[in-house]
């Protein structure tokens, strides 16, 4: 709640009790009129008591509202709260006698209730009239912090969101320039040819992954033109036949995703899958139609030469998921000794 819209409450507070406190009942004609204008011996006599009246719950209200509620109740001084808020009737109904009763009864010779009436009909009857302003004072501090508290934590959950998110994302930086680093070496030790376009290639995607990565979301398109030359760049280093099926059916390219979303599946499959097995191709799919955003990938697990260090690629994915799309993602994996299939369906 901003402090314009606090500022808009009490004002519409205050009109609406200041004109309800301004109703005056006519016996004459049996109905209510306003006493803001009329030059009648009552109406006068009225705004004297309208004026008071308003003034002083005005002051028991932000006595309230500034000072006993929010002075004890963060300390939970519960004692002194209820202290407090006795202590604004007592100011309330002390200062109306004094004003009305005494004041305007010195000045000029009337006073507000008749003078036969005991005490203790006075003090009771004000206990009604110092409350119209002194529970709307606390009603509203609740009403205004309570708000104010819930949007403060929603802000902090989203802070807290958005850092989690940074940190996930930083970490598959490191991850991906590990593997492609591996990837250039083995091609410089073979002394491949292939190994200069694979450094241009790195360039390209380490361009990608240092600016455009750095954005909340890229297009769809652009991802995908990522893992194509990411793919790329694993292949140079993979000698023979590679099969690889990667198959894209995207309606609308221009739709927005998290970066580096879908890479920790790829670079899984690479890392601990086999792309020469012309019975068994690597297989991935990516497929968007409307809101929805499907990716499928399969591929043969390769039991030849395993790397025993874990990653945090798919690790990573998941907690990545949990925090751009809560009930909104579902991941499905499937490992056996030999395949290995994952797929995972979004609705952005």
């Amino acid at each position: 709640m901003t402090k314009r819209q606090i500022i808009c409450i009490h004002l519409l507070f205050w009109v609406v009790f200041i004109v309800r406190s301004s109703m005056y009942f006519n016996y004459d004609n049996l109905q209510y009129e306003l006493t803001f204008w009329g030059e009648t011996a009552e109406k006068k006599v009225f705004r004297y008591y309208n004026f008071i009246f308003s003034a002083l719950s005005a002051a028991v209200f932000y006595l309230n509202y500034f000072y006993i509620i929010p002075k004890f109740i963060g300390a939970k001084k519960f004692v002194r709260i209820l202290f407090g808020v006795l202590l604004s009737y007592a100011i309330f109904i002390g200062l109306r006698y004094f004003l009305e009763e005494y004041l305007l009864n010195v000045l000029y010779g009337f006073t507000n209730y008749n003078r036969l009436l005991p005490l203790s009909f006075y003090i009771f009857d004000n206990l009604y009239f110092a409350s119209l302003s002194i529970i709307p004072s606390i009603t509203l501090w609740f009403i205004v912090h309570f708000v104010q508290s819930q949007k403060e934590k929603t802000e902090a959950l989203a802070l807290k969101t958005e850092a989690e998110i940074n940190f996930l994302k930083s970490q598959v930086n490191p991850h991906f320039i590990f593997n492609t680093m591996n990837n250039i070496y083995y091609l410089v030790y073979q002394k491949s040819e292939l190994a200069l376009p694979a450094i241009e290639k790195l360039s390209q995607l380490m361009r990608y992954v240092t600016y455009d990565s750095q954005q909340k979301t890229v297009a769809l398109q652009a991802e995908i033109e990522y893992i194509g030359n990411y793919i790329e760049l694993e292949c140079m280093r993979i000698q023979g036949e590679k099969y690889i099926q990667f198959t894209k059916e995207i309606e609308n390219p221009l739709l927005q995703i998290p970066p580096l979303l879908l890479l920790p599946f790829i670079e899984n499959a690479f890392k601990h899958g086999e792309v020469i097995d012309a019975e068994n191709p690597y297989v991935i799919s990516i497929i968007q139609r409307k809101n929805t955003l499907i990716f499928e990938s399969s591929n043969k697990i390769n039991t030849y030469q395993k790397d025993k260090q874990k990653g945090i690629g798919v690790e990573n994915i998941q907690k990545r998921l949990t925090l751009h799309f809560p009930d909104q993602h579902q991941l499905t994996i499937d490992q056996t000794k030999l395949t290995y299939f994952c797929k995972l369906t979004i609705a952005l």
